[in-house]
């Protein structure tokens, strides 16, 4: 759920690129080997500042015909960050935000993805963005609450 900067004016890329600061849902089901509190929290910090420096070292689209090729990058990162944040366990008290997070954040992607499509197929960039940015900048800030709930640091440490 961290977001990086606005860049080429366009918030959606930033969104497509840091939604998934966050810990994944599931993860095995057997409560012996759920994370402690403090490994869940420590885990799923690292996987985020990880992804968000393979993120920020992606190349920054320069027009309007590079950009479809940014956010696929960044969305092929995101899905990778989901899933690694996904085969977390979480200790039993945490689970329930740490799902319903994942959720939001899959729900985030899914909409990214849409407007991506849009792009490829003809859309402008800048009003395709413009029609889906509150709603993933809705989902985003749920997820970003979340993340605070749960004690993590750099998943979900927005940048404006």
């Amino acid at each position: 759920m961290k977001l990086t900067q606005t860049r080429f004016a366009v918030p959606l890329a930033v969104l497509a690129i840091g939604a998934l600061g966050l810990a994944g849902c599931g993860g095995s089901d057997s409560d012996s080997d759920a994370l402690t509190a403090a490994e869940y929290r420590e885990t799923a910090d690292t996987i985020c500042m990880d992804f968000d420096a393979k993120i920020d070292a992606l190349d920054q689209p320069t027009s309007e015909e590079t950009l479809p090729a940014f956010l696929d990058a960044g969305l092929q990162l995101s899905r990778e960050q989901l899933d690694a944040l996904t085969a977390l366990n979480p200790p039993e008290d945490l689970e329930a935000d740490h799902d319903e997070a994942m959720d939001l954040l899959d729900q985030q992607l899914d909409k990214i993805e849409e407007v991506v499509t849009d792009i490829k197929d003809g859309a402008d960039a800048q009003e395709a963005i413009g029609t889906a940015n509150d709603e993933i900048q809705g989902l985003e800030e749920q997820a970003d609450e979340l993340a605070k709930k749960l004690g993590l640091t750099e998943c979900g440490a927005g940048e404006a």
